[in-house]
């Protein structure tokens, strides 16, 4: 049935939320996987009323489902295939907010961590004041860099070929030198298995008791229901 039809479709995409092999780059897709249930969930004239529920639920819940986190957001954003999918729905302003923001962060956490090794191995050089400190975090020359770095990154229109995010940042590291040592920080990073952990345990207590007669499409079927089950059926 259609409904059927449905529900394997968006199986599919729930299946591949779940891939073992899951790291920050392939996180970029959320919003693509996003857009695409949400086409697949649009309501239209020939629907029957299960169809409807179906998909209005489906709708209802997305976001939750496939949450785009701070930091998929900004890697996005760093990626050039992905900076300008209109999905995105971020304005240029917005594009410069989220990276100025994300790249204020990120230079504080190197400080942070600069001070921190300096104090391990002191030296009989006078520390700085709290004056000096502040006066340094918010040098109005270091922040008027980075927020042109920012800026010009945004309009920046790559070439199809710059379209890789590790080739365009080879090349182009030493153009944005601080969103360069962001984009390596975030392009980089695996994402936590937490949820990857959480699956195996799932499907060890399902397969302990069905191990002989479970088939994989079934599993996963298991698994579809187990993942999204309180989302729509709230206890």
């Amino acid at each position: 049935t259609p409904v059927i039809q449905a529900v394997k479709k968006i199986g599919r995409f729930d299946l591949l939320l779940r891939a073992e092999e899951w790291d920050i780059v392939d996180e970029l897709c959320t919003s693509l996987v996003q857009a695409n249930v949400e086409d697949i969930c649009e309501i239209k004239p020939e629907d029957g009323d299960e169809m409807k529920t179906l998909k209005g639920l489906v709708m209802k819940n997305v976001q939750k489902r496939l949450v785009l986190t701070e930091d998929v957001v900004v890697a996005s954003l760093l990626d050039p295939s992905t900076k300008n999918l209109y999905i995105l729905g971020l304005s240029s302003e917005e594009k410069i907010e989220n990276l100025s923001n994300a790249l204020q962060t990120h230079c504080d956490q190197l400080k942070n961590a600069e001070e921190g090794a300096q104090v391990k191995h002191a030296t009989t050089k006078e520390p700085l004041s709290k004056r000096q400190k502040l006066l340094k975090k918010y040098s109005s020359s270091n922040r008027s860099y980075q927020s042109k770095e920012v800026e010009r990154f945004v309009h920046y229109q790559q070439m199809e070929e710059e379209e890789d995010p590790f080739k365009f940042w080879a090349k182009h590291a030493t153009i944005y030198p601080n969103l360069g040592r962001l984009a390596r920080r975030l392009l980089t990073q695996s994402a936590a298995s937490v949820p990857v952990e959480a699956m195996f345990s799932t499907m060890g207590l399902v397969l302990n008791s069905r191990r002989a007669s479970l088939s994989p499409q079934r599993a996963n079927d298991i698994l579809l229901v187990h993942d999204n089950f309180k989302l729509y059926f709230p206890v």
